[in-house]
């Protein structure tokens, strides 16, 4: 035997499977792909609320992200819309904020410049006015 052997590498090594079962890989894909769906599923009941906010405020949420275009709102749609956004507000920040749905006032044309030459390109500024407009 050669002296630089160590000892510890001849004896029998122990098996690291569980209850000396082979496992195939479909055995283990499925094993695991169980254990993953039991974690997140208890994650996802165990954290509801807390992750999520209310659940008046995720619906108010739901209803402001799915919202129809303010021009083509009946009026009681827009107080609606109102009294959501108000609420939401509220939900949020802990504030009372006051909106209202004015008609746009007649032969008004607003308009809005801006220096090209600072321009990026990044269209930041179409993300804004989209944002600002609700387009």
């Amino acid at each position: 035997m050669d002296s630089r052997q160590n000892d510890d590498c001849l004896k029998k090594k122990e098996s690291n499977q569980l209850q000396e079962k082979q496992c195939g890989r479909r055995e283990f894909l499925s094993r695991a792909l169980k254990a993953a769906a039991l974690g997140s599923a208890a994650m996802v009941s165990g954290c509801g609320t807390g992750l999520l906010g209310s659940s008046e405020e995720s619906a108010l949420k739901w209803q402001e992200y799915f919202k129809k275009n303010y021009r083509l709102m009946t009026q009681e749609e827009k107080d609606e819309a109102v009294a959501r956004l108000e609420r939401l507000a509220k939900l949020r920040k802990g504030v009372d904020i006051q909106m209202s749905s004015t008609e746009p006032v007649e032969d008004v044309l607003f308009g809005y410049a801006f220096n090209l030459t600072r321009c990026e390109g990044f269209m930041e500024c179409v993300a804004a006015c989209v944002k600002e407009n609700n387009l």
